[in-house]
């Protein structure tokens, strides 16, 4: 697998978002967390994807823009096994009444 590097602003963006989902969950539960990380990493996506159309390919948007996406994805994720665990959780407790 070929690891694809950030710019050094994208990849500090990231881990910003990282950080503030990682409180926002303690604060506020695993799927508000989730829903505004991937908030703030879709308007990344958006101002990469333009600064690709008006600079071109040899910009370094691009490898953002592969960054940004697998971000996407990861949080998709965690945010898709929150809401298993939620409703395996609301199921257990529908159950034991």
């Amino acid at each position: 697998m070929t690891e694809t590097l950030a710019t050094g602003g994208v990849a500090g963006a990231i881990a910003d978002i990282e950080r503030r989902r990682l409180e926002t969950q303690a604060a506020a539960g695993m799927t508000m967390a989730c829903s505004a990380a991937l908030h703030r990493l879709h308007e990344l996506l958006e101002h990469e994807t333009e600064a690709l159309r008006l600079r071109g390919p040899g910009s370094g948007h691009l490898a953002n823009i592969v960054v940004i996406s697998t971000e996407i994805g990861r949080v998709k994720n965690l945010s898709a096994l929150a809401r298993r665990r939620k409703a395996r959780g609301t199921a257990v407790q529908a159950h034991d009444r």
